[in-house]
């Protein structure tokens, strides 16, 4: 019986390559799973733009009250009209940050559908004021109190 010859391959010229090469980490790459992660990060960049454009709504600078109940409104995805009535109403309702005032702890409540959370500040004369964030279904309203302020 004869045996058969497995024929002689030509020698290999395979160079090594350094560990942690660029050229090293990216030889297992497929082209399959390359154009995986191609399309997810094409869907990740997508995601981040369209949750930056829909956040970045315009700030409004509205006027306070009149009296100097209250300054500084500023409203977002909402009408000044609405933010100052919104304000007044708030600033009625801050008796839950009054009784903070000696510990100058941060106070919340609620009025209807918003949910305003205060926080106590030194204004330009040195006497506290609450700094007030209130917030409904994506509209924003800032205000701070002023009392016994110019």
């Amino acid at each position: 019986m004869g045996t058969a010859t497995v024929p002689a391959r030509a020698p290999s010229t395979v160079v090594p390559l350094p560990r942690g090469s660029l050229v090293q980490m990216t030889a297992p790459f497929t082209a399959r799973a390359t154009g995986v992660l191609l399309i997810v990060a094409a869907a990740v960049l997508l995601a981040l733009a369209v949750a930056s454009s829909a956040s970045a709504a315009r700030v409004r600078n509205c006027s306070g009250a009149e009296g100097g109940a209250y300054r500084k409104v500023t409203a977002r995805s909402v009408n000044c009209a609405r933010a100052n009535d919104v304000a007044h109403e708030l600033f009625l309702r801050i008796r839950p940050c009054l009784r903070t005032e000696v510990s100058q702890a941060p106070c919340s409540y609620r009025w209807g559908a918003w949910h305003a959370r205060g926080r106590w500040i030194k204004d330009r004369y040195g006497l506290s004021q609450v700094d007030v964030r209130a917030t409904a279904d994506g509209a924003v309203v800032r205000f701070q109190t002023d009392w016994d302020g110019e």
